[in-house]
């Protein structure tokens, strides 16, 4: 309401060519939950995408999920297939739904509404108000509560239907990216320009400086990851209205408080029934407030993700997974919050922070930009402006500086900066690309040094000329190419592989320094371990999964102690 490689015994991480990237999971036990929803008890989904649920003693249905929502009495989630499915109490119809194929729910007050993927709302359960009547038109998101309903239409504007008893159903004018109809008699939104709007009863509570009132109990996530709540002082609600280490402003005559969370402090907040739940930016949850049936203890071990659902879903977008050692399993991270192309990734080893590149707006032709990744892979922040064009490899030395390979450049490094950082204002090419003869194209795809640092390796095709009279190209093949730093050749090594091969798209150093490759085979995720001093063939896996695009490799060191989002 309120809403791998299997067998080998070491971590890594992926990025696709479909924008998707893996990212380690660093503790063994660690799972992450794709969406956070309180109601009368609280859900998470986790890493292999099932739901648990605390609180109440509800059991949520096995299956996998990627959005949930939790009501009064029962919750409803969609399936990753798209279908719904709805459980808890149903005295009204309201844990049965419709057949179809939805984009999100909202579980309300002995009714429920969802969003399918044509746009148009549907309703199900007691319709006393019209609560489960909606309008027609397209909708991006709908909000149930106890009698009342409210939705952001796919223009922004905002639509409510139901009982309008104070005001709740009459929404004002502007643009609105959310809307929140949990409470009895009043609604909440955030608009556009990120300021909020509430309407309906607010009256007898907490008067904010300005005059206006503010509803008897409700919580925001300001753009600081700051928190802040306002409501009465009555107990049980007021005990939801600390959140940790908060401050309060309260007025006796008008019996009511303001609180509010230092900054930082979490990335999603989920209020309940006289409870919040909120998720710090190590996507563990912490919850607060009253509950007689453990409804502030979550299960231990919980991690969850920060994140919502559904940004952004076209071919430049970027989405992470976590692939753990010893399982096939392929675990879904939150979207980041807006459109990137992902080209290069690797981890510096001696701090063990993960480092991107992304072409400027998903355009090639533009500088690429240096990203550093936090949040456990769920954000990017910009480094800066790498001014090459394609950067399709980036590989850490040993000594912690970065080299990268630019289509328009070639072989490059990165000199470190303050705190040993990658400075992408010193930027040196140290082999220009200069097209051989009978070459038609020439393009590295990954890299990757050795142990020592000696060595570093880049996978990719060539497109050769053909011998034929009309020159047209032959076959591109698939090489791999030693740069020998000492004396700054380069050569090719293991052919006989690779001419096995085709389209190698990912490669990185394993600890006993042979040669992980990844690329795509028959709509699976395929690994070679090889041995470049032999050029024999170690072991081979496939992982059974949607994304399988691969785009490159990165294995940090997990014992490490620095360890961001984690």
């Amino acid at each position: 309401m309120n809403d791998f490689i299997p067998n080998f015994s070491w971590r890594i991480c992926l990025v696709f060519s479909t924008s998707i990237l893996f990212y380690p999971l660093m503790a063994s036990d660690a799972v992450s939950a794709a969406v956070l929803d309180a109601g009368s008890f609280i859900c998470g989904i986790q890493a292999d995408n099932t739901v648990v649920c605390w609180g109440d003693g509800s059991t949520p249905p096995s299956g996998t999920f990627s959005k949930i929502s939790v009501g009064s009495g029962h919750a409803c989630g969609v399936r990753t297939d798209n279908t719904l499915a709805c459980w808890g109490r149903d005295t009204k119809g309201q844990a049965t739904p419709p057949s179809g194929s939805f984009s999100q729910a909202s579980a309300g007050n002995q009714y429920s509404c969802g969003v399918l993927t044509d746009n148009t709302v549907v309703c199900w359960g007691n319709n006393s108000h019209g609560q489960a009547t909606p309008p027609s038109g397209t909708f991006s998101q709908v909000s149930a509560a106890k009698d009342h309903t409210c939705g952001v239409r796919t223009d922004s504007t905002v639509a409510c239907w139901g009982n309008n008893s104070h005001g709740q159903t009459t929404p004002p004018s502007g643009t609105f990216s959310q809307v929140n109809s949990g409470g009895t008699f009043y609604t909440c939104g955030v608009r556009t320009d990120n300021t909020a709007a509430c309407w309906g009863a607010t009256g007898g509570n907490y008067e904010k400086s300005d005059g206006r009132d503010v509803p008897w109990f409700t919580c925001w996530l300001r753009t600081d990851n700051a928190v802040l709540c306002s409501g009465t002082n009555e107990f049980p609600p007021s005990e939801a209205l600390r959140p940790p280490n908060s401050t309060c402003i309260c007025k006796p005559l008008r019996p009511g408080c303001l609180c509010e969370s230092p900054s930082g402090l979490f990335t999603k907040i989920s209020a309940g029934n006289n409870n919040v739940c909120g998720v710090r930016p190590d996507n563990t949850v912490l919850c607060w407030g009253h509950g007689n049936n453990g409804e502030t203890v979550p299960p231990a071990g919980l991690i969850v993700k920060s994140s919502d659902p559904d940004v952004h879903d076209d071919g430049n977008d970027t989405q992470f997974f976590i692939i753990n050692s010893g399982t096939s399993k392929v675990h879904v991270r939150s979207k980041l919050d807006k459109n990137y192309n992902i080209t290069a990734f690797d981890s510096q080893p001696q701090t063990n922070k993960i480092y991107a590149a992304s072409s400027r707006n998903g355009n090639s032709k533009n500088n690429s930009i240096l990203h550093e990744v936090l949040n456990g892979a769920q954000s990017l922040e910009e480094v800066g402006e790498i001014r090459l064009f394609e950067v399709e490899g980036l590989a850490f030395h040993p000594d912690g500086t970065l080299w990268g390979w630019a289509q328009d450049a070639g072989l490059f490094q990165i000199k470190n900066g303050e705190n040993n950082e990658p400075n992408p204002d010193e930027i040196k090419v140290v082999l220009p690309y200069d097209r051989e003869v009978g070459v038609v194209e020439f393009k590295v795809n990954d890299l990757t040094w050795n142990r020592a640092g000696t060595i570093l390796y880049g996978v990719g095709r060539v497109l050769y000329k053909n011998q034929a009279p009309d020159n047209t190209p032959g076959p591109p093949v698939d090489r791999l190419w030693a740069y020998h730093a000492s004396e700054g050749t380069v050569s090719t090594v293991c052919d006989n592989i690779m001419d096995s091969l085709d389209n190698i798209e990912a490669l990185e150093t394993l600890p006993d320094d042979t040669l992980l490759l990844g690329f795509t085979k028959n709509d699976k995720l395929n690994f070679w371990n090889i041995d470049v001093q032999t050029c024999k063939i170690l072991k081979k896996e496939d992982i059974t999964t949607a994304y399988h695009d691969i785009k490159g490799l990165a294995r940090p060191d997990c014992t490490h102690p620095y360890v961001d989002g984690f």
